[in-house]
């Protein structure tokens, strides 16, 4: 199960109970692993992610950027982070 988040109050609340709901009505039973992919989640959020889940989860890093393969200007403008591909940050 994946995820993507950002640090934004909002996001990172609706997630906190996307959580919730996956726990109760699926992964107590089943126990998928989750991955959560972020770019800007603190320590004090990262922890507040894995006290409020059952679920056997994982937090990764990335960095949200355009390819340099692409042309900056023509990647169209509604294109947000979740569209673009990622680099992992060890």
């Amino acid at each position: 199960i994946v995820y993507v988040c950002c640090a934004d109050a909002q996001e990172l609340q609706d997630l906190l109970w996307s959580l919730k709901f996956l726990d109760l009505n699926f992964n107590d039973q089943h126990k998928y692993k989750v991955l959560i992919f972020h770019e800007n989640l603190g320590v004090a959020q990262r922890n507040l992610i894995l006290a409020n889940t059952r679920s056997k989860v994982t937090l990764h890093r990335v960095s949200w950027r355009i390819p340099a393969f692409l042309d900056a200007d023509y990647v169209p403008r509604y294109m947000s982070r979740h569209n673009l591909c990622c680099a992992f940050k060890k």
